[in-house]
């Protein structure tokens, strides 16, 4: 390939060269790295002047229906315009400052060690670091991480940072208290009153509270069961509110196989979405000694909404499906989901004492290790630019990627001296802030 062509390539089919104290005027175009350091002796000489124009943002993209998060709740990037705010892996918001249509694109497909996926181009963005206990992230394109490979001769060799719990912004009151739904999710009854199924004195305690509070009745039929109800007052029922806001949130007549996470709870503030897990995880989930946590239900859609919710939390979710007990109409046998929780505070995701196991995590912060990558089918594509200076965002799943750097590329290799471009070309971004353990 001729070094014009790969300019093109790489920057666009407008790139000018403007330098006439410095280079041949015959040269139109010159590759930007590593021989602009060459020809400029690692920087642009005083007195000189260079312009270089070309299509801009060029290479980093996803494909239009990737899924992009916002303090409102999940979009698509192909939806996102200049202007908008976007959630940052640091548990902030970034602000986009440029989308740049990129046409039909050859995609990739990147999945992850917990069966997550993205796709992409091979020159989007990544920040990894390799997956040998170091703690320095780099940012490389997927081709350079292809080049390189994807394993060492023992195991995967490439790693990427988890999110902070993500910042979504509280859009609605709450009208059931989010701990007390996850444990009426986890083993309450919907389907004609309202009951609950429980021994812990702990979560019991917790319901009896909430009884109280809303003026109803909390009687238990034997050790673990019990009802919910309008108190009798002067011959007279009062309304039980719980199935009047079940109602609101159409939980109510679900069993469990069709049972769900209301979307302003999947997106709330932060403090609910942990309240809503601990409920959940602390009447279906277990802990494993704090190395990781699981959750079943025989509900598909719950299944998502708790994965969801807990990869928004920082954790990494992995779901295992399997055929497990018997219809009792026709005998056959019915699905169920068991979800394999990883992260760096299992204990976290549980408020009942007899589950937090007192483990803490010695070991550096978990992260995703990308376990493969292949090309699908073209697809029309798009990148943006934010306004963090680590220039990450979230994509499918909460996965931590990158936006694009062409142009700080660009003005690091040309204004700094050679030795500094060359560590900012290795190393694109050394830092990441929101990780307190990477130098």
């Amino acid at each position: 390939m001729s070094i014009k062509e790969d300019v093109k390539k790489d920057f666009g089919s407008d790139i000018l060269l403007s330098a006439n104290s410095i280079i041949d005027r015959k040269l139109v175009t010159i590759p930007v790295s590593p021989a602009l350091d060459i020809i400029l002796n690692g920087g642009i000489p005083e007195g000189s002047f260079v312009i270089f124009t070309g299509h801009p943002k060029c290479g980093k993209l996803q494909r239009l229906t990737d899924i992009i998060y916002t303090p409102y709740g999940p979009t698509t990037i192909g939806k996102i315009k200049i202007g908008d705010i976007i959630c940052h892996p640091n548990g902030q918001t970034s602000n986009v400052i440029g989308v740049y249509p990129q046409g039909k694109q050859d995609i990739y497909e990147i999945k992850f060690n917990d069966g997550s996926k993205t796709y992409c181009g091979l020159d989007h963005n990544w920040t990894v670091s390799r997956n040998n206990r170091e703690t320095k992230y780099i940012t490389l394109t997927l081709g350079e991480i292809l080049k390189e490979g994807l394993t060492y001769s023992d195991r995967w060799k490439w790693k990427i940072p988890l999110t902070r719990p993500v910042y979504f912004k509280q859009q609605k009151k709450l009208i059931i208290d989010p701990y007390i739904l996850g444990c009426l999710i986890g083993d309450g009854s919907f389907t004609k009153n309202t009951t609950f199924s429980g021994i812990d004195s702990y979560i019991i305690h917790k319901m009896q509270q909430f009884c109280k509070q809303r003026g109803l009745s909390f009687k238990s039929k034997s050790y673990k069961d019990h009802s919910i109800n309008g108190i009798i007052d002067s011959n007279t029922l009062v309304k039980n509110t719980l199935i009047r806001d079940l109602k609101k949130l159409k939980l109510y007549g679900h069993n469990g196989h069709h049972k769900f996470i209301p979307k302003i709870y999947k997106y709330a503030s932060t403090n609910n979405r942990w309240k809503l897990i601990r409920g959940l995880m602390d009447t279906d989930g277990w802990n494993d000694n704090g190395l990781r946590a699981g959750y079943t239900t025989v509900s598909k859609q719950l299944c998502l909404d708790v994965q969801e919710v807990v990869q928004s939390l920082g954790y990494t979710c992995r779901i295992k499906y399997r055929y497990t007990g018997y219809d009792g109409k026709d005998g056959k046998k019915f699905p169920s989901y068991r979800l394999y929780i990883h992260g760096n505070d299992i204990d976290k995701l549980f408020s009942l004492p007899r589950k937090k196991s007192g483990y803490k995590r010695a070991k550096p912060d978990l992260c995703r290790t990308i376990v493969g990558v292949k090309k699908v089918k073209p697809a029309e594509a798009v990148c943006i630019e934010i306004d963090h200076p680590d220039g990450l965002y979230l994509t499918n799943n909460f996965i931590v990627t990158h936006n694009t750097t062409t142009s700080l590329d660009f003005a690091a290799t040309t204004q700094m001296g050679n030795t500094i471009a060359k560590a900012i070309r290795s190393a694109r971004v050394s830092r990441i802030p929101f990780l307190p353990d990477v130098v």
